[in-house]
């Protein structure tokens, strides 16, 4: 099998910045107001949570459609997304009937646990405070470590 074209690799060139510039136009629009100047509810039930996590997803799957034949393609992050807000409805769901979690419920909760494996943060984190008495904040709010450089990107 030959090498791709020059053709070829400046194509996909093209491709991957048309992604990254969406990625990045959305996260300007967006990703600031819910991540970082305000606290965001994974768990929100009824209309609200659900329309929080809408926005959070362009167009609200994530997909955009490229080059002449409409070719789709989606961002990893933006899947994540949408998992997450499948595992939040799947968590807030009435189970009363005896349900079960969905096909969908568990391919997002294996690929969260895919992506966390993958990609995950490495940083250590304290199990318990200095005092050893109580348990470190659980519901804390953490901010990227540098959105501003994300965003220049």
């Amino acid at each position: 099998m030959s090498p791709p074209s020059a053709e070829r690799r400046r194509q996909a060139s093209l491709l991957y910045l048309s992604i990254v510039l969406v990625a990045l136009t959305f996260l300007v629009k967006i990703g600031r107001t819910i991540w970082i100047n305000g606290r965001f509810e994974m768990l929100e039930r009824g209309h609200d949570g659900i329309l929080k996590w809408k926005a959070m997803i362009p167009g609200g799957d994530g997909i955009i459609h490229l080059g002449a034949h409409h070719q789709p393609y989606g961002i990893s992050m933006f899947h994540q997304l949408r998992c997450l807000d499948i595992i939040r409805d799947e968590t807030v769901r009435n189970r009363s009937n005896g349900d079960n979690i969905s096909d969908i419920g568990r391919h997002c909760l294996n690929y969260i646990r895919q992506m966390v494996m993958c990609r995950g943060d490495l940083e250590l984190k304290s199990f318990q405070f200095a005092s050893h008495k109580n348990p470190v904040d659980l519901f804390g709010v953490y901010e990227c470590k540098d959105w501003e450089g994300f965003i220049i990107l």
